[in-house]
């Protein structure tokens, strides 16, 4: 159900996208997000804002960093009870803390679609000197453009390097994205076989994950308002 979906959805994305101009003063989903850790360890019981599940998330996660068993993690939330993470297991892990903000903040802002706040990085809050969370920019871009591999969410800056031979590649292709951190792209005689081929790979990758077509050709059709 997931795939047929994310399919129907991808396929009227791309009549509405191509031609679409973006909104004028549209966020460039380009910038970073805003780092600041403070050396103030996090309190979750002190958050009462993010919700007795977050902060039982929260919780967990920094007992596991101080076992040792997560080298890295940031934690993000938003009033409501919205929240989301990612981890680094071990140092050589996929991320730096910023890939790991970047890919929280676009996660939490997909599924939720409000803004985020990072609350805590590697247990201690992630406030300024004034102990306000910085307000994060919006990191998903939300109009149609050219493909650029370090544009596509939800993934490392590594696996972002390693989309690089989409971009070059010639003929009718498709890159389908997951927020669950994969991706994958295929061709196709037509750029609809490239798309279901695409959603067929990202399938036999994970069968539980949500599957978005993001590029069609060197054209970026994904766009997260319509999901």
């Amino acid at each position: 159900m997931l795939r047929l979906r994310a399919l129907v959805l991808g396929l009227a994305s791309i009549a509405l996208t191509f031609g679409r101009e973006g909104p004028a003063g549209a966020q460039d989903a380009g910038t970073r997000p805003v780092i600041v850790m403070s050396g103030t360890p996090t309190d979750p019981q002190k958050l009462a804002w993010i919700g007795d599940d977050a902060r039982k998330a929260l919780g967990d996660e920094i007992a596991a960093h101080k076992a040792g068993t997560l080298a890295a993690f940031v934690f993000v939330a938003a009033a409501g009870g919205v929240w989301d993470g990612r981890t680094a297991a071990k140092p050589g892990d996929f991320a730096s803390i910023e890939d790991l903000a970047r890919i929280a903040l676009q996660t939490c802002e997909f599924w939720h679609h409000v803004p985020c706040t990072i609350v805590s990085i590697n247990g201690n809050d992630a406030v300024d000197a004034t102990g306000t969370y910085p307000v994060q920019p919006r990191l998903l871009d939300d109009h149609p453009r050219s493909f650029e591999v370090s544009r596509i969410p939800f993934i490392s800056a590594d696996y972002q390097s390693q989309a690089a031979g989409y971009a070059t590649m010639a003929g009718q292709r498709a890159f389908v994205v997951s927020p669950s951190d994969t991706f994958t792209w295929q061709s196709g005689k037509t750029a609809f076989d490239a798309i279901a081929a695409a959603y067929a790979a990202c399938q036999k990758q994970d069968p539980s994950q949500l599957c978005l077509l993001y590029a069609v050709n060197s054209r970026v059709v994904f766009v997260p308002g319509d999901y």
